[in-house]
């Protein structure tokens, strides 16, 4: 009989890779990036556990069972915790916050990063010695069988082992067919950790290098990433903020995970998304974590690498297109809303870090604070298309104008460098803000919100643009829709508020602000309206108390305007001219210098209004050569016509006519009103009432401007000019029946007096009389040398 000889071959290596290590569970070495790190055998044998169970506990009993074997004396717990110890010592980790190796109290440990490459248990008999650079020798296959009797008392022939052997295989690969047809099916259809309804609290990233650039900076590329996307439902920063501020905390305060997932419970959100980053040497690593915030159970886990800082970027793109697909967004949405990170935002860092500081000064209310931060993203990067975007809506806010259109324009110039979202961001504000085109930014809100349905700012700016357009009944149902989305942000209220006001509804326009204080909202634009409200309802405390709040703030100018309007309405020209001068004041002490022209154009359009000319025009024309704004421009041009000064009004007509071609309301209200006031100068009223017409649409339109419903107002002057007391009626009757829309506008105070005028025309002399007694009796305490009052005290006399 032939001997035969067993022919022995080495195992293939073991070859295991996580985030940027290599282990060769063979050889018995640990790698990074090609290079040997020193490690001992009870470390190694530790990490070799750990890979072959990823995501799983390895407990402390299995620990000290493969370590240290039973006849084994050794002071167990330390020599597990120095081991490990070792181990994270050699992979650059942390106990406080894990990269690789997590703690679990009193039961063991954790690989929580992903592994590629099979890894099979090694068997007992494998030798390592990893610390003195010796191979290890591991028999991965059983010993050859020489003889089969010598194995068992009941040898089977070879025939009968050939057939179980045959049988065996095929029962295996039966086995193996179902498991493969199941983990298809499972792979093909992953079960999805999160729906489009769920909603998800971003963290803060946790920063374990060195390095302050990446605080802020990375959550703020991840939210760019993640808010694009039309499946995950990110919590607005704004809404983050507004609950810690309801929880009694600081709504700047840090979003830890655990201050996050506090969040998130209060506001019943499904998942917390965290992600932290490690360093070693020029070796970055970036691991995003979403967690269910009831339970605190891993929903979806996704990491990169990234050699040197400039590759970080890119290292978050990858794990952000990664965990979108582990929280179940599909694969087609993905590809189609995957913009990478540096072109919606910089590829410069340092960049990215100074437009999230300008971002977070905002968040507190600091929009003048915040300019320096975007100035210098833009030094940073002069392709940075959102930090010219955000700068100009900065400027808008502020009130200047010219500033505003000049950094939109840039931003709209590089449009192509942003997400599919932030360049609907960019679009609508360079038509509302540039063009002026409100049908066209009204089209680009009504797309934001098909797309991103989620997302509350388009129903908030569709809603502030119809209030704008004088369509507050339109304005009303985007602004309830914006508050479903959110029911704690501020701007939902604040416009909510002045659309129930122009639509006369006080009651709601009242309930709205008690429910914004009660969720401790607060803003400028609430002291506003509470001023309105309060003046509507004869409430001088009120009024008296939000002067109080405002003063020498950045926002005091527009409540001292305010002020002066009420002391208008009343026919206190003294008291206005002064509280005109303060608001002046306070904006150029801010640096407003548009805001403070506009208040001096509207001092300028209540002399003209009120009699007085040559003031008029002296404050006009100060006005225009202050700024080049275009509300105090049109403000102005309307001063100068009402005092007689048709030509100078004309030519500004026809220069912004020039320059804004396609401005909605500049085109369809104000130059025609501008154009109509010179006609009424001229002694033509038939030409002002035709010119007029093509105001109908927007007659209630306001535009944050200080002349609005100015176009029904001269068009009842005209009708009175032309000797058509009915027609004029209808008109005056518009600024008496908005009372919530025009408040203590002067003129809808001096309405009452034209309707006096137009009763007068067409004969009612009882119902002229009454007019007349309720304007008189609204200007008890004017000023008595008014030409306007002398006037109307003169045709009352008349009526007797």
């Amino acid at each position: 009989m032939q001997s035969t000889s067993t022919q022995t071959s080495n195992p293939p290596p073991r070859l295991i890779r996580f985030g940027i290590f290599e282990v060769d569970l063979s050889a018995g070495e640990l790698r990074r990036a090609g290079s040997r790190i020193r490690l001992q055998e009870q470390p190694f044998q530790i990490l070799a556990m750990l890979l072959e169970r990823p995501g799983q506990i390895i407990t402390r009993d299995e620990l000290r069972s493969k370590l240290w074997p039973g006849d084994t004396f050794v002071d167990f717990e330390h020599g597990v915790n120095s081991g490990v110890a070792r181990l994270r010592e050699a992979l650059g980790d942390s106990a406080d916050n894990p990269r690789y190796i997590e703690t679990l109290p009193r039961r063991g440990y954790r690989l929580i990063v992903s592994v590629e490459g099979s890894v099979q248990p090694a068997p007992a008999t494998a030798s390592v010695n990893a610390d003195n650079g010796g191979s290890s020798v591991a028999n991965t296959q059983p010993a050859p069988q020489a003889h089969a009797a010598n194995d068992a008392p009941h040898a089977r022939s070879v025939v009968a082992a050939a057939a179980f052997t045959w049988r065996r295989s095929l029962v295996l690969a039966a086995l193996a067919a179902v498991l493969l047809s199941v983990g298809s099916y499972f792979y093909l259809r992953p079960a999805h950790a999160l729906t489009e309804t769920d909603s998800i609290v971003l963290a803060d990233f946790t920063n374990s290098t060195s390095d302050p650039i990446f605080d802020n900076t990375l959550r703020q590329a991840l939210a760019v990433k993640l808010i694009d996307s039309p499946f995950l439902n990110i919590v607005p920063d704004e809404r983050m903020r507004d609950t810690l501020r309801f929880m009694g905390r600081s709504p700047d305060e840090r979003l830890t995970t655990a201050a996050a997932q506090e969040v998130c419970q209060r506001l019943s959100g499904k998942a917390m998304l965290a992600g932290s980053i490690t360093q070693l040497d020029d070796h970055y690593s970036l691991l995003l974590e979403a967690t269910n915030c009831a339970t605190g159970d891993l929903l979806a886990r996704a990491g990169a690498e990234a050699v040197g800082k400039g590759g970080v970027l890119k290292a978050l793109d990858a794990s952000a297109a990664e965990i979108r697909r582990k929280l179940g967004e599909s694969l087609s949405s993905i590809q189609k809303n995957n913009v990478p990170i540096e072109q919606a935002t910089t590829t410069s860092l340092e960049g990215l870090k100074a437009f999230s500081l300008g971002q977070a000064a905002r968040n507190r209310g600091m929009e003048p604070q915040s300019i320096p931060y975007f100035q210098n993203a833009i030094e940073l990067d002069p392709n940075f298309a959102m930090a010219y975007a955000v700068l100009g809506q900065v400027y808008a806010n502020m009130g200047e104008n010219a500033l505003s259109v000049d950094y939109t324009q840039k931003a709209f110039d590089r449009r192509e460098r942003a997400s599919e979202r932030e360049n609907l961001y960019i679009s609508s504000h360079y038509y509302e803000i540039v063009t002026r085109d409100l049908d066209r930014t009204a089209q680009i809100y009504e797309l934001w919100r098909s797309s991103y349905p989620r997302d509350v700012v388009p129903a908030i700016n569709l809603g502030s643009l119809y209030n704008s357009l004088g369509q507050p009944d339109k304005a009303v149902p985007k602004l309830t829709d914006a508050r479903r989305l959110d029911p704690d942000n501020a701007f939902v209220y604040g416009n909510l508020v002045l659309a129930y006001l122009d639509l006369n509804r006080l009651d709601e326009a009242k309930s709205t602000l008690d429910e914004a204080r009660a969720r401790g909202l607060d803003g400028d634009d609430f002291h506003l309206v509470r001023y309105l409200i309060a003046f509507i309802e004869s409430d001088s405390a009120t009024m008296k108390r939000q002067m109080a709040w405002a003063a020498e703030k950045p926002f005091a100018h527009d409540l001292l305007a305010l002020d002066a309007a009420t002391a208008a309405y009343s026919g206190r020209l003294r008291a206005a001219e002064e509280l005109f001068r303060q608001a002046e004041d306070s904006a150029r002490r801010y640096g407003r210098q548009e805001s403070a022209a506009e208040e001096q154009a509207a001092a300028a359009l209540v002399e003209a209004e009120f009699g007085r000319p040559v003031e008029a025009r002296q404050l006009a024309k100060a006005s225009l050569n202050a700024v080049k704004g275009t509300r105090a421009q049109t403000t102005a041009a309307l001063a100068l016509a009402r005092s007689g000064d048709a030509s100078a009004a004309e030519a500004i007509a026809n220069d912004l006519a020039q320059r804004f071609p396609s401005d909605t309301l500049l085109n369809g209200v104000y130059l025609p009103s501008i154009r109509a006031a010179a006609e009424l100068a001229r002694g033509n009223a038939k030409a002002a009432i035709h010119l007029l017409q093509a105001a109908l649409p927007y007659d209630l339109c306001k535009d944050e401007h200080a002349t609005p419903a100015y176009a029904p107002y001269l068009r009842g002057q005209a009708w009175l000019r032309a000797g058509d007391g009915k027609a004029a009626e209808g008109e005056f009757q518009k600024l008496i029946d908005h009372r919530g829309a025009l408040a203590n506008r002067p003129q809808r105070a001096l309405a009452l007096l034209g309707e006096a005028r137009a009763h007068a025309l067409t004969g009612n002399l009882s119902a002229g009389r009454l007019a007349y007694q309720d304007f008189l009796a609204l200007w008890k305490d004017a000023d008595p040398g008014l030409p306007v009052l002398q006037q109307a005290r003169a045709e009352y006399a008349r009526l007797k």
